[in-house]
């Protein structure tokens, strides 16, 4: 009897196949008839995307319109191994191409199947290679993926100005920070499809918003200027042995900053400008706001005569040195040899309240408003919480700071006639266009002191360089006004000045009769020397000599046709060595190049011609008059008391005198030898006295 059971099993098999093709059947229709636009709506949402557009940075240039930051495009090259024929094969044919070590992408490949980076930060002319190959179909499997670094052509002198952006290209120190919503722009973005692999397609129509470039800017900076003062900066740190050196160039006019550095710079981090963020204790550089200000109050005159106190006085309890013994000094001679005990009585003689004005007139003690990160305001405390020393202390600079750019800015206010001008370190705004969009103009801030006082201010400086604590900064090409500062450091933790540390600063202006450049130096811990007038005046001299030699800088001489003639010797200021012991005066004037002949056999200078302060050539004679052995007594009657003293102040004789006015009678008489260890003795009567006593004769 035939079996039915086989038949019954493939009839239910076919059964179940017919069913189950019929439910696929019916789900396909469902979903291509019914849930088509559902389905369909998601996909396109799915493949959908929102690409980001990345916008140009804008540029920063330097005055002259160089380079000093720009975005560069960059290519970053992605590997899918699994995808390539041959990846062994293929990892050796990119690395040749590309210059990359074959072994290594080999094994990456290896190790990374799915994916892995091939290299970034590659050249456009890389990237094409890149193209070209793909579309050859000679290699598979590689994705390129553009990317934007910022570039810095002008070096690293440049980058304590220019700062730097970080991987998202947003400006995170320097210029690229302060001016960052600037020169960012705007991002943009458009819609793209997807595909399965991760491929972007643009379509035609799709939403999109296009990227706004970021402006560009040029600054006040010169990049030639800046880099001649890093080199400086970098040659005095190695050979001095010093712990760092900062240097502020601008141009005393308007305010512009040329130049500004500090070297070293650290290896790791971020590069700090010094010159601005930095403070310090000026030392003697600061006496020119107190010397500034006896002068513009009337309080004292360049001629007038201090007592130097042969080098150390007590001050509320406190004494002050100074580097070398004086007695009688003209203040122009103060200046000359940086006299602290003298700098100190013209802080008491001005007062408190005074010197405190005139500091935060010259810009001590604030910001100074530049468009800068990490600028400090230095530090001058109010003279409610000055001690019994605080005021001459202060007046020879120490017991407050500043830093180099506002020790810049206050000399700029001496170099053009009294102003203080606003430092600019921005110089033009252009649109993604190139249009000019702002142009910044010099900013002046106030008033200091006359013209009258910042020309006498000039001459007295000038002497200082060429025959006082500056002769190291002279020039042959040009006159050099200027002012030298030796200040021992602080300890913040100790509070005490630390012995055998040292900051030693100059501040020069050229040419000394119509400034166009200030420039600060300062050298911090040098160990060979610490005077400013050795250390930091070399140095400034070096920088402007380079830039005397730099083609078309602000001290390149104009090319121009002359007559030939034969050089003449530069002029000095005649050094005043009355009263001095007659070695040390000749030993000055020969520094200033100046010859001596000598009248009198005494060992003391009495009398010199051409008198102090006079214009002279190099080579001038200077006749210096010397006292006798057996002193003569000079003729006093009808001087001033103070006339009288400052002259037998030259004769080294001792003076006690009796009223007050105009010299009537003298003993011993003119004309007497002057007995040893006599005193001669002044009796004064008042002028109006002396006129009523000739009336009634």
């Amino acid at each position: 009897m035939p079996s039915f059971a086989p038949r019954r099993r493939l009839f239910a098999a076919a059964v179940v196949v017919l069913l189950a093709g019929s439910a696929v059947t019916l789900r396909l229709a469902f979903l291509q008839l019914v849930r088509h636009g559902h389905y369909a709506e998601r996909a396109e949402v799915n493949q959908r995307e929102r690409e980001a557009l990345l916008p140009v940075r804008g540029t920063i240039r330097d005055r002259d319109g160089r380079l000093l930051a720009q975005d560069a495009r960059t290519y970053t090259i992605v590997a899918e191994p699994r995808r390539m024929d041959d990846p062994a094969r293929s990892a050796r044919r990119i690395a040749r191409a590309l210059h990359l070590d074959p072994e290594r992408l080999a094994r990456e490949f290896k190790k990374r199947p799915g994916f892995c980076y091939v290299d970034r930060n590659r050249s456009p002319q890389d990237a094409q290679i890149v193209r070209d190959s793909l579309a050859a179909g000679a290699w598979k499997g590689l994705v390129l993926s553009a990317t934007v670094r910022r570039d810095y052509p002008a070096g690293p002198a440049l980058a304590q100005i220019t700062g730097r952006a970080d991987i998202d290209n947003r400006g995170v120190e320097g210029i690229e920070y302060q001016f960052d919503s600037m020169l960012r722009g705007e991002q943009g973005w458009r819609t793209v499809l997807a595909d399965g692999r991760g491929r972007h397609v643009g379509l035609p129509g799709w939403s999109q918003r296009k990227p706004v470039d970021g402006h560009s800017i040029e600054l006040t900076v010169d990049a030639d200027i800046q880099s001649v003062v890093s080199q400086r900066l970098i040659a005095a740190v190695d050979t001095l042995k010093a712990v760092k050196a900062i240097a502020v160039v601008l141009d005393p006019w308007t305010g512009e900053i040329l130049a500004a550095a500090s070297e070293p710079q650290p290896v790791d981090g971020p590069a700090r400008n010094q010159a601005i963020t930095d403070q310090f204790e000026p030392g003697s550089t600061f006496k020119m706001v107190v010397v500034s200000a006896a002068l513009e109050e009337g309080k004292a005159d360049p001629d007038d005569v201090f007592d130097a106190e042969h080098g150390a006085y007590s001050f509320a309890g406190s004494t002050i040195k100074d580097s070398h013994p004086y007695g009688l000094l003209k203040l122009r001679d103060a200046v000359r040899v940086s006299s602290n005990i003298i700098a100190g009585k013209l802080g008491l003689l001005i007062g408190a309240q005074t010197m405190y004005d005139y500091s935060t007139a010259f810009g001590f003690g604030a910001l100074t408003g530049l468009e800068f990160p990490g600028e400090t305001p230095g530090l001058l405390r109010h003279p409610s919480r000055w001690s019994g020393r605080s005021l001459p202390t202060i007046a020879m600079g120490h017991e407050m700071s500043v830093t180099a750019l506002q020790l810049a800015l206050a000399y700029g206010a001496l170099a053009n006639g009294g102003t203080l001008m606003a430092p600019q370190i921005l110089k033009r705004e252009l649109d993604e266009k190139g249009n000019v969009l702002r142009v910044a103009e010099p900013r002046p801030l106030r008033t200091v002191i006359s013209e009258e006082t910042a020309a006498t201010m000039r001459t007295l400086l000038t002497a200082v360089v060429d025959s006082g604590t500056a002769r190291k900064a002279q020039l042959s090409w040009s006159s050099v006004a200027g002012k030298t500062g030796t200040a021992q450091k602080f300890d913040t933790v100790l509070h005490t000045y630390r012995s055998r540390k040292y900051l030693a600063s100059f501040v020069g202006l050229l040419p000394a009769d119509r400034p166009r450049l200030v420039c600060v130096v300062m050298i911090d811990e040098p160990k060979n020397g610490y005077y400013g007038g050795d250390i930091a005046a070399p140095v400034f001299r070096g920088i402007m000599e380079d830039l005397y030699r730099l083609r078309g800088g602000p001290l390149a001489p104009a090319p121009e046709r002359v007559r030939f003639a034969p050089p003449r010797p530069r002029d000095v200021a005649v050094p005043g060595v009355r009263t001095l012991p007659l070695a040390r005066a000749r030993e000055e004037l020969r520094q200033s190049g100046l010859r001596v002949k000598v009248e009198g056999d005494g060992k003391r200078v009495l009398a010199q011609q051409p008198s102090a302060g006079a214009r002279a050539e190099r080579g001038t004679v200077v006749v210096l008059s010397t006292s006798p052995r057996g002193s003569i007594v000079p003729d006093v009657l009808g001087l001033t008391a103070r006339d009288a003293l400052t002259t037998l102040a030259a004769y080294a004789l001792p003076v006690r005198v009796d009223g007050r006015g105009v010299v009537v009678r003298q003993t011993p008489a003119a004309g007497a030898t002057f007995a040893r260890g006599a005193t001669c003795v002044l009796l004064c009567e008042e002028r109006t006295t002396l006129a009523s006593a000739r009336g009634t004769e």
